[in-house]
């Protein structure tokens, strides 16, 4: 909590910031107006304290830093690099940094490629945008650049701040499978870039998805986990994704040897990796590797998608990773009653998929986004949701969250994406050879927040109905010597 003084700015200039240790925010009612600007000195451990929503540009040039306002005033800091900064966003949560930091918030959300808009197959339409972060802007050139392969659009502009250029490539023969390096660049000189995935589809399927847009904090938690079995070649891959800074939600078939039942015994490492700032997995990955795994239930046969779940406990806790937070629903509660409400899942798929290869040769993989409705409630507890077709995702997807947009608590976590399995499988009625995923339901979720406070965390949720004692869960797994046992046998050890 910081502990210095708040105070309003007046629009009178040239000022400095009056007193030391005090944060700074513009007068509701006395804010600059068009063409009306403050100027600022630093003094002391003085900072301006801006609503990210009210910057709308941002320029330096020579000494001189000016941050541009919604309503079309201004704020000039000389010698910004002795400010300290604190942005406020919309639900009141406040960051604070030094110039460098304020730059690259402002210029990120201001002035970047977000979001890249295209379907993530090769030859589709990629379409890019970008705000202008100040006035007098003429131009801006888009490029799309793989290895030597490079295209290039200019966009003429009218030189007002907030204007959005936007470039659409198509059809792109030239791009293959892998990573692509999107940029603009204003003829003014500063430029923004960010990755993104092409993809084949090497079966043909009619998959529906577009890039994800992971610098999008909502997305942060979610990662891909690397399992290796004994005397398995290779690894299997899926996706998981942080309920806790120590805690990944997943498929209990992404970790089982069976696809219907808890088979640990032949598990050898688990580890969560997480790509770049743009969610690109190739050689450049963070790993964090799991000491502990706990199921829900030792089998799940017959009434999948029901019970198909686990967490992934990390060796160590990762303090500055942002969660995602579970969301119990049922068809038993009006107000927690999602069949019909618009979701989607985000995830790392690949089977079948040619994501190709980065400049070092390491094979690719990105996050990809499709979106659909909860179509019904299945299983006699409602542990599953079948979802709409155009969410359909392949191998690789499983363990991805289900996302859901609560109009009053915003993003939140229903389900589990568990995929699609033939009518010859047994799974639950009604989920034949559509996407479906595991639920939060009630019992689900109170499982999950039990595992969550058996390890100190979760404090801040509250159960759909009563914890859920260790006898009851799932199997268990720890790594190093091992220990493959059921909860009830863990805790009779002590």
């Amino acid at each position: 909590m910081d502990e210095r003084e708040r105070g309003y700015l007046d629009p009178v200039g040239p000022l400095n910031l009056g007193r030391a240790d005090t944060l700074w925010r513009l007068h509701p009612e006395r804010r600059p107006q068009e063409a009306e600007g403050l100027t600022l000195l630093p003094f002391g451990d003085s900072a301006p304290s801006l609503e990210r929503d009210e910057v709308a540009g941002f320029f330096e040039q020579g000494g001189l830093t000016r941050v541009h306002l919604d309503d079309g005033g201004h704020v000039d800091l000389i010698r910004a690099e002795a400010f300290d900064f604190e942005l406020i966003d919309a639900d009141g949560s406040k960051a604070q940094g030094d110039l460098d930091w304020f730059r690259e918030q402002v210029t990120e959300r201001m002035f970047g490629l977000e979001p890249v808009l295209s379907s993530g197959q090769r030859y589709e339409p990629v379409e890019l945008s970008a705000e202008m972060p100040r006035p007098g802007v003429e131009s801006a050139t888009f490029r799309l650049e793989q290895g030597d392969v490079v295209r290039e659009q200019r966009v003429e502009l009218d030189g007002e701040v907030g204007e959005r250029a936007q470039a659409t490539f198509t059809p792109n023969w030239e791009f293959g499978p892998g990573p692509v390096t999107a940029e603009v660049i204003l003829d003014t000189g500063e430029h923004y870039e960010r990755r993104f995935g092409l993809y084949e589809d090497l079966e043909g399927r009619d998959l529906q998805w577009q890039v994800t847009d992971m610098r999008d904090p909502a997305h942060e938690p979610i990662g891909r986990l690397r399992v290796e079995q004994q005397d398995e070649p290779g690894a299997q891959v899926g996706t998981g994704f942080l309920i806790s800074p120590q805690h990944v939600l997943t498929s209990a078939h992404v970790l089982s040897g069976e696809d219907f039942e808890a088979d640990l015994d032949a598990l050898e490492t688990v580890t969560f990796e997480r790509g770049d700032a743009d969610g690109v997995l190739d050689g450049d990955r963070e790993s964090f590797a799991a000491d502990h795994i706990y199921l829900q239930d030792e089998e799940w046969e017959g009434a999948w998608p029901d019970e198909d779940l686990a967490i992934v406990r990390l060796e160590e806790s990762l303090e500055d990773a942002p969660v995602l937070t579970p969301f119990w629903n049922t068809a038993d509660d009006p107000q927690r009653d999602l069949e019909g409400e618009p979701v989607y899942w985000s995830g790392y798929p690949a089977h079948a998929l040619d994501q190709g290869q980065d400049e070092q040769g390491h094979p690719s993989s990105f996050a990809w986004t499709a979106e659909g409705t909860v179509a019904e409630y299945v299983g006699a507890e409602d542990g599953g949701l079948v979802l709409s077709t155009e969410a359909m995702g392949v191998g690789g997807a499983s363990g991805s969250p289900v996302l859901y947009e609560h109009p009053e608590q915003g993003l939140q976590v229903i389900g589990v994406y568990a995929g699609r399995f033939e009518p010859q499988e047994p799974v639950a009625p009604g989920a034949e050879d559509e996407p479906v995923a595991s639920n939060l339901d009630p019992a689900a979720f109170d499982w999950a927040l039990s595992v969550l406070e058996s390890d100190g965390y979760g404090d801040a949720l509250a159960y759909a109905d009563a914890p859920i004692d260790q006898s009851l869960w799932g199997p268990q797994w720890s790594s190093g010597p091992g220990v493959v046992a059921s909860a009830e046998e863990i805790a009779a050890l002590g």
